[in-house]
């Protein structure tokens, strides 16, 4: 009989609840680093810093957070994983972990999936054959 199974987990690497999201900024030293990191950063909003409040920033690692750890059991455990197997012509620019749209009103496929693994045959009639899971949207 399938029913409840209950699940638990302990794990000592989660370090907050959770984390505020992180705001779009870059703090520069100078203008020129400005303006190297506009060219290849976008969407970001740049500040610059003085050399006199500069000492007061620190890089630190974020961790994980029980919100992140608990979606992710949430979505391995709690929902039922539906899979599919594609075979067709080579599509060479496709790669794993790739979000697919598919269509197939005969077998009653449609949705968005992620592809998982993908193979090919090497002659020059050759197909290839996909494997993906359906991708879930998030459960809030």
């Amino acid at each position: 009989m399938i029913g409840d199974r209950p699940k638990a987990e302990n794990n000592t690497d989660i370090k907050a609840v959770y984390y505020r999201e992180t705001p779009n900024v870059i703090f520069v030293n100078t203008d020129a680093e400005k303006a190297d990191l506009k060219e290849t950063q976008k969407g970001y909003t740049f500040i610059s810093l003085n050399n006199n409040i500069n000492h007061l920033f620190t890089i630190s690692a974020q961790g994980q957070s029980c919100k992140d750890k608990l979606n992710t059991l949430l979505y391995q455990y709690a929902i039922c994983a539906e899979s599919i197997s594609i075979t067709a012509i080579p599509i060479y620019y496709l790669e794993p972990n790739t979000r697919i749209f598919v269509t197939d009103l005969e077998s009653g496929i449609n949705g968005e999936y992620i592809v998982q693994r993908i193979s090919y045959q090497l002659s020059y009639n050759g197909t290839m054959n996909i494997t993906a899971t359906k991708a879930v949207d998030k459960i809030y």
